[in-house]
Formats: C-alpha cells, structure tokens, sequence
C-alpha cells in the first residue's frame, strides 16, 4: 500500500536535514561537552569556555561545530575566540545568557542574542550580534553588527520558536518587574527591531520569579512554560506562532521544597518537565491549572539539585546533575515509561555545573516527516524538497496555503509576499 504526505494550511516548514544536525554539538559548564553525532552521546573535552549557566552552540548542516558561546566570548570550531568575538554582553550566570538563531534562507549568516544576569540587574540588557561564517578564513567572525541592543535592563529569560510559517523565527525576552514579554521575529531580510509585546495576567506576590529559571516554548509552537527560580513553581501559556502573542498565564505547582530551574516540553509537546530537588513531568494536554498540578509525576528518586533541561537531537531529554548527565529515554510516555536514567551520560570528569546550551526547540527536534528549504535572493522564491526516513513510496502534495498546491518530492513556489502559513500531516 502507498503512504501518502498531505502538506495542508497552517505547516511548520522546518528545515529538517539541517535542523537535526546543527544541534549535534553541545559545549557548556567547565569546559564539558557532548557530542550527539554519536549513540549515545560522548563526552567532549576539548572546550575552551568556562560558563556557570547560559552557553549556546551551533553546528553544520551534517553536525559538525562552528562556533559556541558563554554570552561575552565566541569560539570557532578551532576552540579559539574568534577575532571580534570577545566583549558579548551576556552573563555567565545568566540562565539564557546566549542563543544562536540561523538567519532563514543563510547558511552562513547566524545571529547570537544575549541577556544579561541578575547579579548585574540586567543592565546590559538584550543585544544581538551578527556571525558570518564565511569570515576569517572560513573559522567566521563577529560583524560590525555587535552587541545591537533590543532594550535594557533585560531578565535572565531568553528562548525563540519557529514561525508558524516554519521558515521566520520569534526570538522571545522577557521584561524587567513586570509581566511583559516581547517577541522579535527573524526573517530572510533580518532581525525586524519592532517585537510584538504581550503582557500577561499578573503573578501573586514577587516579581522575581520572572527574572530566572528556563524559559521554553513546545516544538509545535502553541505553548510556552517558564521556570520560577524562586519557588517551587512554574507558569504555562499559550503562544501563537503566528502573531507571537503569548497569552493564558496558568501557574503550577511543583515542589515545596527547592526552586525550579530547568525546564522543558517532550517531543510531542504533551508534557511539561520541570527540575528542582527532583524531576517532575505534567500533562498538558487539558489546558486548566488544577488538571495539570494533579497531573504530576516524580519520574526519579535522588533528591539532589537538579538543573538545566534540554531537548536532543535524538529527541530524548537531559538533565544537568552532577557529577555527570541523566537522560529521559521516552520523554513522551507520561509516569514510569518515561525511563528516567540518573547519572548515565559520562562528562569524563568535566563539570556541567547548571547549564546547558540554548537551542529553540524546531532546531533540535527530530520529525520522521519534514522537508528542507532555501529561498532564492527575493526572499519571496522558497525551493521546498520533502524529506522523510518513513519507507516505502510516498506521495507527495503540497498547498502553500495562498490558493496555490503543487505535487512531487521536490518543488519551487513564489509567494506573493513572505511566505504563508503550511500544515504538515502524515499518515
């Protein structure tokens, strides 16, 4: 029987080959590292950034490093601080103090944001700094397009999503002592200076809860959930991938006994998992906060401090716990099926301290459906190639959501202006 791909309005268009490699390369904490080009990840000890939080790294297309940053240095692949690549203003001890968004339709031109930490009350604020691979032989460089600043002061919370186009990204702050949000999208003609602000329902007591802990939105784009790393609770909202408005503040309670620091949404998008004294998961999938706070699950027994949480490139989740990573082999399974392993992925003797590197979660996410991109220099003429490891023959159809489908495995269409929203569904 002949499996069929139907593309449909509303898609994520994601760039599949290049998305689940270009996170294959972690650098974070005192000089560790992991490498996902191998199963299971290995150790890496050949970084040269010392980072007590926040970090980000980037990849090629088929995995391989190109440069990885605290925040204030930036490290080509050599693991020497690239020529204009010092004087970031991030923060080592900001949870998100950097994170790398691919300018869409550029395989060489990347943008770093940066946020500054709390024991600098942000005076820094958010900056972006432009990287083009092509420079310094090759090994990249920073730009004349350094430390761009968005606003200040800034929080400590800093994540980005696809649009729902699939191809433009939302890069997400948060503001100081209030409960605003701004998001800035990134397109093929840049970084549009103008964000979209939502401010959300006010939160009982303290403001600070807002400062740190991760901040995350699902890999489907319609939620966002933001560690509190005051207490032990957490906030989830709705975030619409087309406006980028963020609405429908819930507050959930994890634990009563150590803060929440890191969090992070399964592949599906299903359940929420949270780090404090222990690892917690939730089911969201009814979007009321007393079905949710009952919903909860401690998925491990050893009561340390548990840190940053990040998605994979081989859609499994890890947790920063010292001395070495533990790992949630089926992150999407709710209770015990989850496979909550403490301590299995070996640092070889590094220290991951609290964080890992920021990735949005289109980029690290794997689909068994998806397909690859490039646009053409009017930013308007999108090569779109379908891109599946489902076997057998497969029929593919295409409707780009402006009145016009098309068929076949490989195929270029003109929009008439950006391109419009597309749906995905496979069999």
């Amino acid at each position: 029987m002949k499996q069929f791909l139907i593309f449909i309005t509303i898609i994520s268009i994601a760039n599949f080959a290049a998305k689940a490699q270009q996170a294959n390369i972690w650098y974070f904490g005192d000089r560790a590292g992991l490498d996902f080009n191998n199963t299971p990840p290995t150790a890496l000890t050949n970084s040269q950034m010392t980072t007590h939080e926040g970090c980000a790294t980037v990849s090629d297309s088929t995995g391989h490093l190109l440069f990885y940053t605290d925040g204030r240095n930036v490290w080509n692949r050599n693991h020497l601080v690239m020529p204009n690549g010092s004087g970031l203003m991030g923060h080592e001890s900001s949870t998100h103090s950097a994170i790398v968004i691919p300018k869409p339709g550029s395989n060489t031109i990347y943008y770093i944001f940066t946020a500054d930490a709390h024991e600098n009350t942000g005076a820094g604020g958010y900056r972006y700094s432009e990287v083009d691979i092509t420079l310094n032989g090759g090994l990249g460089n920073i730009t004349a397009t350094k430390n761009v600043l968005l606003y200040a002061p800034s929080t400590e919370k800093l994540t980005a999503a696809s649009h729902s186009n699939g191809i433009d990204i939302w890069v997400i702050t948060k503001d100081l002592n209030n409960f605003t949000f701004r998001a800035y999208l990134v397109t093929c003609n840049g970084i549009d200076i103008n964000p979209v602000i939502s401010t959300v329902a006010p939160i009982n007591g303290a403001t600070f809860g807002f400062w740190t802990g991760g901040l995350k939105v699902s890999p489907d784009g319609t939620r966002m959930a933001s560690a509190r790393n005051v207490e032990g609770k957490w906030d989830l909202f709705k975030f619409n991938n087309s406006t980028g408005i963020i609405s429908d503040r819930i507050m959930i309670t994890h634990s009563s006994q150590i803060a929440g620091y890191g969090i992070e949404f399964s592949p599906n998008s299903q359940i929420v998992y949270v780090n404090g004294d222990y690892t917690y998961q939730f089911k969201i999938g009814v979007y009321d906060s007393a079905t949710i706070s009952n919903s909860k699950y401690r998925v491990d027994n050893v009561f340390v401090q548990h840190d940053a949480l990040q998605i994979g490139p081989d859609n499994k989740i890890y947790s920063n716990t010292s001395p070495n990573s533990s790992v949630i082999n089926n992150p999407d399974v709710y209770g015990a099926g989850c496979n909550y392993a403490e301590q299995t992925i070996s640092l070889n003797g590094r220290s991951g301290h609290a964080g890992y590197p920021t990735f949005f979660g289109r980029l690290v996410t794997n689909y068994n459906v998806d397909y690859t991109y490039s646009f053409l220099p009017d930013c308007k003429t999108v090569n779109f190639s379908g891109v599946s490891n489902i076997p057998g023959p497969l029929i593919w159809n295409w409707d780009f959501g402006d009145g016009n489908t098309g068929t076949g495995q490989n195929i270029t269409h003109v929009f008439p202006s950006s391109p419009t929203s597309l749906q995905l569904h496979s069999p």
